[in-house]
This record gives structure tokens, sequence and C-alpha cells, in this order.
């Protein structure tokens, strides 16, 4: 009975794994691999960009919404991600509602190239 169960978690780890590293590696190929931005340099891009409050950014592909963030808060920027990994989409999620709060900016699971963003 032990055993059983014990395979049954097994299998089921081993789906969840398979899962996000095939999206993952789905993700990687169909758009790029994740490279995390240094945060003075997505700030300087920002600075040079003049981005103002209010002022709509678009992230295409942004793993762990880090720009996102910075975007929201120290620019005042409406700053939307999308993100087609599930575990980076996941996370970005996860550091919006920590650091940059539940407001401050919008992440979508979806493939950008399927997507309006005219509007």
């Amino acid at each position: 009975m032990i055993n059983a169960f014990l395979i049954l978690i097994a299998v089921i780890i081993i789906c969840a794994l398979m899962f996000f590293l095939g999206v993952g590696m789905y993700a990687a190929i169909i758009g790029a691999p994740f490279f995390q931005s240094p945060k003075k340099i997505i700030r300087e891009a920002f600075k040079i960009a003049a981005l103002k409050p209010g002022e709509k950014l678009y992230d295409l592909g942004c793993g762990n919404g880090r720009a996102l963030i910075i975007a929201s808060k120290e620019f005042g920027a409406v700053a939307l991600g999308y993100e087609l990994s599930p575990l980076h989409y996941l996370l970005s999620k996860l550091n919006i509602y920590l650091i940059g709060g539940p407001n401050s900016a919008k992440v979508f699971w979806k493939n950008f190239y399927k997507e309006n963003i005219n509007q």
C-alpha cells in the first residue's frame, strides 16, 4: 500500500516536471530563452525611452516580471507582460504580488504572437 502511494507520488512529480520542462522548452524555442536583465540596465533603458506615468509598456516574454515592476512602481507606467513558460509566469505573478503590489502590473500566460497588442 505504501509502495503504491510512493510510486503514484513519483509519477505525479515526474509528469509535472515533464510538463514544466516541456512547455519551458517550447517557450525557449518559439520565443527566446530566459535571460534576467539587471535592474540597472532596465532603469537606464526606461530613462532613455523617456517612459512617462500612464504610458503603456508591453514586455513580450516578461520572465520574472522584473521590468514590469520597475516600470509600474518607479515610472508610473501601465505595465503589461506576456509569458509563455508556466514556471516564469507563476514566478512573475508572485513577484508582482510580493514586490510590486497586486495592482501594479499585469502578466498574462499567453503567446504574444497570437495577441492583439494594438489596443
